[in-house]
């Protein structure tokens, strides 16, 4: 697992190289992703400020692949809310909230997956609205045609009252679509929606793998690791067990990369609100995996 406990310098991103430096403007091989980065960016409010961001960017001439963030501190009582790829910008952005009022410090971490430009590479997105008193709201993006999934990201819509419940990289084993799940806090009426964003590109050997945690009542955790000769090139959660008004009490607090040079597999955290949640749930982890 990647550590992110440490101070941040002024205006510098903290960035892992993968592999031999190749040409920043070539095109990767149909085979594999070439040139790929891990760059880390971390929220600059760290005290207990009730919302964060973070963005990191891909070096010049790379494109965005995927990402992750995590929540470092915050208890039961911050979550996820963003977790976005940028085409533009070539990034990935995360946001998280405190779900009513948290004395404690906590920071938001975000780090984009990057490489150099691969065939079809393509960022495509879709939005559902709810309705008040819905417990949850369901988006779904489709890659175009003979496309696949290499990268994910989900966002809720509507304030801080709303948090990312999944993003669901799908079918297996070759993934053409993203599912993502929005749920407002316990006792929350109002307008709220769902972005479900997918980075396509054409086939290049992308594998879907996934884990579940056990099911019990307590804070859990799960990773998964790429198959022998891949690496990670996006992620994914779900939080699965609980239906209607259960699913406002559980939420993401991290999705996140290990192993070894930090693209083995993902790894991911879900915690119960501050009022705790009795019967049992698991979490489900995912990793796009690919040569």
């Amino acid at each position: 697992m990647l550590s992110f406990r440490r101070s941040k310098p002024a205006a510098v991103l903290a960035t892992v190289v993968l592999g031999a430096s190749v040409s920043l403007t070539a095109a990767a091989p149909a085979e594999a992703v070439s040139g790929i980065v891990v760059t880390i960016d971390w929220s600059d409010l760290t005290g207990s400020e009730s919302a964060k961001t973070a963005n990191a960017f891909c070096p010049s001439g790379k494109v965005i692949l995927g990402g992750g963030a995590d929540i470092v501190g915050g208890g039961n009582e911050v979550r996820l809310t963003a977790m976005v790829p940028q085409g533009g910008w070539h990034s990935y952005y995360a946001s998280a909230m405190e779900d009513g009022d948290y004395d404690a410090d906590w920071t938001l971490y975000s780090w984009a997956i990057c490489g150099n430009p691969v065939p079809g590479w393509e960022l495509v997105s879709a939005y559902d609205a709810g309705e008040p008193g819905d417990d949850i709201v369901h988006t779904l993006v489709i890659c175009p045609e003979g496309k696949r999934v290499m990268g994910t990201g989900g966002a809720a819509v509507g304030g801080y009252q709303f948090k990312l419940a999944y993003i669901s990289p799908g079918p297996a084993p070759e993934p053409w679509d993203v599912w993502v799940g929005v749920t407002p806090d316990e006792n929350v009426s109002g307008p709220f929606g769902a972005y479900a964003y997918a980075i396509c590109t054409n086939p290049m050997g992308q594998q879907r793998v996934s884990v579940d945690s056990i099911s019990s009542s307590v804070n859990k955790g799960v990773s998964v690791e790429c198959p022998a000769g891949t690496k990670v090139h996006g992620t994914g959660a779900l939080i699965g067990g609980l239906s209607g008004a259960s699913e406002r009490q559980v939420h993401l607090d991290r999705i996140g990369l290990l192993g070894p040079g930090a693209l083995g597999g993902v790894d991911v955290a879900a915690h119960e609100d501050q009022t705790g949640y009795r019967p049992d749930w698991y979490v489900r982890v995912y990793a796009i995996c690919a040569p």
